[in-house]
């Protein structure tokens, strides 16, 4: 499984988490799709590899879409909450998720806001 993110945060718009899970033995597969940075990928090409990627019955995904209504609340409430924190318990719901569908993961990656 892996999880990264995505979005601008509580002033301009929503943060995205997102996890892609698959077999093991699909590692190798995915090492030759041409994934990178989204940020280092074109609109069409980005859309050519999720529509790949939605068609391919050996692999999941799923997406934790955090309002900015609902960042700014839990960072301005006063027992505060800081973007860390929330990534955090975006990223452990986005593998709890997996794991109670019956997903069996035995590796996750996770691309951190901040210190691992």
């Amino acid at each position: 499984m892996g999880i990264d993110e995505a979005g601008r945060g509580p002033v301009l718009g929503p943060m995205v988490y997102g996890c892609l899970y698959c077999p093991l033995s699909y590692k190798k597969t995915l090492a030759t799709l041409s994934f990178s940075d989204s940020k280092t990928l074109k609109e069409e090409k980005r859309e050519e590899l999720f529509e790949a990627l939605k068609g391919n019955d050996s692999i999941g995904w799923a997406v934790d879409v955090i309002d900015p209504k609902e960042l700014s609340a839990k960072m301005l409430k006063k027992n505060k909450i800081n973007l860390n924190e929330i990534s955090h318990d975006s990223a452990m719901g986005l593998v709890d998720r997996v794991l109670k569908i019956g997903v069996l993961l035995t590796e996750v990656y996770i691309d951190t806001v901040g210190d691992p």
